[in-house]
Formats: structure tokens, sequence, C-alpha cells
């Protein structure tokens, strides 16, 4: 975005400050990696006249398995001052940093993240329960409610099963697996499994998804899986796993068997979400 986009003239709306956030434990950046990333996101709220709402860590630090070389996932979701949102032009609703191969930062405008929340996007679900948080605000906090009522468990499952299924058939036949793959497709079956039994999203961090979904006898495997890649570069692979092959191809199976239900309960209204914008923008009605 560029000031011809209208967004870098005007006054944002100030409804209230942004905080800091302490990530959780479970994948806790160092403390001056927290100060980078946050010092990144000021410079973007700079470079591009917008304030940054929400920001989270997602990819595999979320998930609690990074490799020793991993980059830091950041995505966030940023308003742009009121005139951005009255032009006729399009302007862009992404921005994203690519200036570091440490941090990889992206983010979505707010009017984005609202559109995609209708339809229960699951990038932007995760982001809502993801246990790393850089970044949030006011708005964001009074938003969050009605986005977690977008949830619709049979999209995130197919969802989930669709991207299984994609990065498990795009695999080499045969030779050395990469223990990356393997993780990101047991985290996504069951994911799966978690979506066909609770009425919330499941929650990033596979140490809570393998504990609530996961076969006692499979829990040592993974954990040892887990360890693999911590010790192990993205880029080295290790021998394939028959007892991890097996196990995916049969939950293939089960979850291919799935019968979609009659009936999906309606979210937030189109009404419901574009009140809570022009509220986040500060706009009375």
């Amino acid at each position: 975005m560029s000031v011809t986009d209208g967004s870098s003239d005007a006054t944002l709306p100030s409804v209230g400050p942004t905080h800091t956030v302490a990530s959780s434990a479970l994948t806790s950046p160092a403390t001056d990696t927290m100060q980078i990333i946050g010092e990144r996101l000021d410079g973007l709220e700079q470079r591009w006249g917008i304030r940054v709402l929400y920001a989270v860590e997602a990819g595999s630090r979320a998930g609690g398995f990074p490799s020793p070389d991993s980059d830091y996932d950041v995505r966030f979701v940023y308003a742009r001052p009121l005139p951005g949102y009255l032009r006729l032009d399009k302007v862009r609703d992404t921005i994203t940093d690519e200036s570091s191969s440490i941090f990889d930062i992206t983010g979505w405008d707010l009017i984005k993240a609202l559109r995609l929340a209708h339809v229960s996007n699951p990038t932007l679900i995760e982001w809502l329960v993801a246990p790393t948080v850089y970044r949030t605000s006011p708005e964001w906090e009074q938003l969050r409610p009605l986005l977690l009522r977008c949830y619709q468990p049979w999209p995130m499952r197919h969802h989930y099963l669709g991207m299984a299924i994609k990065n498990w058939t795009t695999r080499p036949i045969s030779g050395p697996a990469v223990p990356k793959r393997y993780l990101f497709v047991i985290r996504l079956l069951l994911a799966c499994r978690w979506v066909a039994r609770h009425e919330a999203p499941p929650p990033v961090p596979l140490a809570e998804l393998a504990q609530a979904t996961l076969e006692p006898d499979m829990q040592a495997s993974l954990a040892e899986l887990v360890a693999m890649k911590a010790r192990t570069p993205r880029a080295l692979s290790s021998e394939p796993i028959p007892e991890w092959d097996a196990w995916i191809v049969h939950e293939f199976g089960v979850q291919q068997a799935r019968v979609r239900p009659d009936t999906i309960a309606a979210g937030p209204s189109w009404d419901e979400l574009s009140a809570a914008f022009r509220h986040a923008l500060g706009v009375s009605d």
C-alpha cells in the first residue's frame, strides 16, 4: 500500500492503544526476539500508515514442533485510516514483510479478516486461538467473541483433511522422509478428530491435540518424532516411519468416510460483522 491508497495522510481511529502481550510458555520466544518482532510491526505501521490490531505466531513454532532453523511466522490483522475504506479504487488488503529470512511477517486488512471470518476461514480461526500473541488491542478483544462465533466445524474439517491429503500425496513415493511433513499431516488429521468431537476450534499446539485425540500407544512415537524435528534442520530428511505411514493412511480412510451433517448452524450475519467493523473503526451507527 502506498500514499496513493489514501492510508498514510489520515489519522487512525484511537479507540485504545495496542498492547504487547506475553507469549505462551509453550513456545515462548526469547525476550529479544519478542522485541525485534514488536519493532518490525512498528515499522510496518509507520511505513504503510496502518495500525496493527492483533499479531500472533503461526506455523511450526505455534504448533510446538520447530526445527533448529525454523523461522518465525508472524501473522497480524491491521486497520487503515477511515478514508482508506471510502475509496472507489481497489486497495491492497495484505501486507508482507519479506526483508528477513528469519521473520516471515504477513498481515490482513481488518475488512479481509472479517469477510473470511464469515465463511469460517480456518487460517483466521487458528489465529484467534494461537498460543503466542505478540500484540492485541481493545478493538480486537471486542471483536474476538464475535469472530469465534463464526467457527463452523464442517468447513474446518474439510480444510484440514484436504491439506493433509495434499501434503501427503505430494511427498516422494520412496526415499527419505521429512519429519516436518509427518508432523504437519499428523496435526491436521488430529484436528479432524477434534472437530468431530468438540464444538470449539482445535488447539494449535500439537501436544494438546495429541493428548486429547491420539491413541495412547502412539504418544511415545509422536514425542520422538517431535524431538527428531527439534534436532533436524528443515532441509534434512530421515528414513520413512512405517507405523506412521500406516496410521496416516488408515486415518485418511476414517475421515473420508465421515458424512456431512444435514444442517450447519448459522454464524454471525453480515449485518453483525458490518456493525462490528464500523465500531472498530470508531464509526457510530
